[in-house]
């Protein structure tokens, strides 16, 4: 199990509003990875606290490939989406009812299942909604 940080954005790339709810929005080509995988998104540059998400996938996943959104705080990981189904085009939302809180520094991660992705997997989308709290 490898993490994989070549479309990792860095916390001084992500776009925090310092009031209201705003939404972190990303369309990522994601590479090949394998089975067991963590492909890291992005690190938050502050303390920030989700209220809701989103994570669509195409079919072009594979036939056995699912992801699943996770907060890594200090090698804790999360869940905070439930698994996409393998070889389906859809939309799957938070794990929990209520917030998730973040902590400058944790990451958001995909955690790649039951399959190896092959790379270039486009029509991928993440939407998280939330604010500084």
């Amino acid at each position: 199990m490898a993490t994989n940080t070549t479309i990792a954005l860095p916390a001084t790339q992500v776009k925090i509003l310092d009031t209201g709810i705003f939404d972190i929005s990303l369309k990522p080509v994601l590479p090949a990875v394998a089975n067991g995988d963590r492909i890291v998104l992005f690190t938050f540059p502050c303390a920030f606290r989700m209220t809701s998400l989103h994570l669509k996938v195409s079919n072009g996943l594979g036939a056995a490939a699912t992801l699943k959104l996770q907060k890594n705080s200090a090698a804790v990981y999360t869940d905070i989406s439930i698994a996409t189904t393998a070889a389906t085009a859809g939309v799957v939302t938070a794990a929990t009812i209520g917030p998730v809180d973040f902590a400058a520094g944790d990451t958001v991660e995909l955690l790649v299942g039951g399959g190896a992705l092959t790379g270039g997997v486009a029509g991928t989308e993440v939407d998280i909604l939330g604010q500084r709290p």
